[in-house]
């Protein structure tokens, strides 16, 4: 069991040493569960890592946008409005 886990284990149930050994006595058979929760966690972490990074990224490229001028960014976001939806209306063929 790592380490993260045993703390975890004991944060949840601070009721001493003998919930604690009948707890063990019961690992072998929540192992498993226990080893998948962690490695979920483990993803989890890294998931929410990556969100951030991202974030970061978008927050520093509108702050750019920003300095570049009102006038462009409008531009660059009128870009995005236009992919998919409804197409434009085109003038009519006679």
């Amino acid at each position: 069991m790592s380490a993260r886990l045993h703390h975890k284990m004991r944060k949840a149930f601070p009721t001493g040493a003998r919930w604690y050994r009948k707890m063990r006595k019961a690992f072998p058979k929540i192992a498993p569960q226990l080893q998948r929760l962690e490695e979920l966690e483990k993803l989890n972490r890294e998931i929410k890592r990556v969100c951030r990074a991202i974030e970061v990224k978008n927050r520093i490229e509108r702050l750019q946008f920003e300095k570049q001028g009102r006038e462009s960014r409008r531009h660059f976001e009128r870009g995005f409005e236009r992919r998919g939806g409804p197409p434009k209306s085109r003038a009519k063929p006679r």
